[in-house]
């Protein structure tokens, strides 16, 4: 499989990108807003409208009571699910055993960043789930959909939009048994390279990256780089590279990955699809999950 290396992405976008890891780490101090898993706008579930209270009756009689305002509406199925909205309540579908609620992945808006639930994927090696991490302007839209060895995000940017394919869970996420967290150990299994195919990426570009976890800091986000520069791809590629070319300041732990990532770093509109995710050892021989 060819390996494809092209443009440089913008400096603007690279400290997007870290400012971004920051926010996310400041999440789990925040309080979480929740989102909308349904819709593929920035629209979130309103909350219903509070009822008039009612008019004082003559005669002293009391006025009726207004009705209580009806609650915002789910969205649709979870394939079709975005990037949450301000308001809403959170109802994410458990993942790896533990249920989503945030802050993170299922939290919602804050700080500036918005974060979808973790929806399941199929056919895509060790990654098992899918959510998207986009800017709160209310301009930004990301809509995820899949079938059988294959994601897609579609929607427009105004800032960034991030599609995230989870092979790990985050520490924000504690499982029923009070286990907090479960990195995706690739050392262990052997695993070096990744490889995939990206189809259709905007012509702005598209930046594949890599986010990991650290006990003590947080998440990590890594871009893939050749040469010290930042690779943008904004044709149908196949790619296969060490997992040891994603890069920010150093070489991510292998060991503790959470996602894998795919970021539009720009104002743009978008509609692009990952499919056939490897994972190979240092043989160049594809490493399969369990059975």
């Amino acid at each position: 499989m060819a390996r494809v290396l092209l443009s440089r992405s913008s400096m603007t976008h690279r400290s997007r990108l870290i400012v971004l890891t920051s926010l996310i780490t400041l999440a789990a101090h925040a309080a979480a807003c929740a989102s909308d898993p349904g819709h593929g706008d920035d629209s979130s579930a309103t909350a219903g409208t509070a009822g008039t209270a009612g008019t004082a009756g003559t005669a002293g009689t009391a006025g009726t009571a207004g009705t209580a305002g009806t609650a915002g509406t789910e969205g649709a199925s979870a394939p079709s699910g975005s990037t949450a909205g301000k308001h809403g309540e959170a109802n994410c579908p458990d993942f790896m055993g533990a249920p989503v609620v945030g802050p993170g992945p299922g939290g919602g808006c804050q700080n500036g960043v918005c974060m979808s639930c973790i929806w399941p994927t199929n056919g895509m090696s060790f990654a098992t789930g899918m959510f998207t991490t986009t800017d709160d302007s209310g301009a930004t839209t990301a809509n995820l959909r899949t079938e059988a060895g294959v994601v897609c995000m579609s929607g427009t940017s105004a800032d960034y939009a991030i599609l995230r394919l989870a092979v790990g869970r985050p520490d924000t996420i504690v499982a029923a048994d009070g286990s907090k967290g479960k990195p995706f150990n690739a050392s262990l299994l052997g695993i070096t390279e990744v490889g995939f195919t990206i189809e259709a990426p905007p012509s702005a570009g598209l930046v594949p990256g890599l986010l990991t976890e650290s006990p003590k800091t947080g998440p990590l986000e890594f871009v893939l780089q050749s040469n010290g520069h930042d690779i943008s791809t904004s044709s149908t590629s196949s790619m296969r590279v060490p997992l040891t070319d994603y890069r920010n300041s150093d070489a991510p732990d292998t060991s503790r990955l959470l996602a894998l990532e795919f970021s539009v770093g720009i104002a743009a509109h978008y509609d692009f699809c990952i499919r056939s995710l490897k994972f190979f050892d240092t043989n160049h021989v594809e490493v399969l999950p369990p059975k």
